[in-house]
């Protein structure tokens, strides 16, 4: 906190600026904290380095056994469910481009010298690879087949997995599904419910 006779100014500091005072070296209780000011505040032309009292620092935190005088963030603490949801969406997205239907394979009865399966390979991505190439008619003739190869179990959970994952973000971040706009599941009471707890606790 930035104190002057007029007004209290807030400064937002990245946790990596803020190094913990102990009451004895490295141990002991938490007394202060040391605070080395990045460059666009102006204590940093001051100062290379400013010790503050607890009651000056307002600090966010979700505990963690590893760190308690730190803890770790709420997007650390998310990291998991964030990749998870990021590369179901990837997958997601993959699948969309390979025209969202099942994966399949090519075979051919007699073998192919790489010449002519490169060609042909070039030659069936451009023709039916894509959304824009989505239910087109491929005439197979010379001897190709076609085989059907069914979506995973993976594939089929994918909706539900990223459901999943909003619902642990937003639970770590300790944000009501109502505020971020998820109201599929809720009621009008429930979400006037919900949008009051999160005014009154954050």
């Amino acid at each position: 906190l930035d104190h002057d006779e007029d007004q209290t100014r807030i400064w937002p500091v990245p946790p990596d600026c803020m190094r913990p005072l102990m009451s004895s070296y490295d141990r002991g209780d938490l007394v202060g904290w040391e605070l080395t000011p990045p460059k666009w505040m102006p204590q940093s032309a001051k100062s290379l380095r400013v010790n503050l009292d607890l009651d000056d620092v307002i600090h966010f935190k979700v505990c963690s056994p590893q760190d308690p005088i730190r803890g770790i963030s709420q997007v650390t603490a998310a990291a998991q469910a964030v990749e998870t949801d990021l590369l179901s969406k990837q997958h997601t997205s993959a699948t969309l481009r390979n025209r969202g239907v099942p994966k399949g394979i090519l075979t051919y009865q007699y073998a192919l010298d790489p010449t002519d399966e490169q060609e042909f390979k070039q030659k069936w991505k451009q023709q039916f690879e894509g959304v824009e190439n989505a239910e087109k008619t491929a005439l197979l003739h010379g001897g190709w087949k076609y085989q059907t190869v069914a979506a995973s179990s993976t594939d089929l959970s994918l909706m539900d997995r990223e459901d999943r994952n909003q619902k642990e973000i937003l639970g770590v971040m300790r944000t009501p599904p109502s505020v971020v706009g998820l109201t599929n599941e809720l009621n009008y009471a429930t979400q006037l419910g919900q949008d009051k707890n999160f005014w009154d606790k954050t």
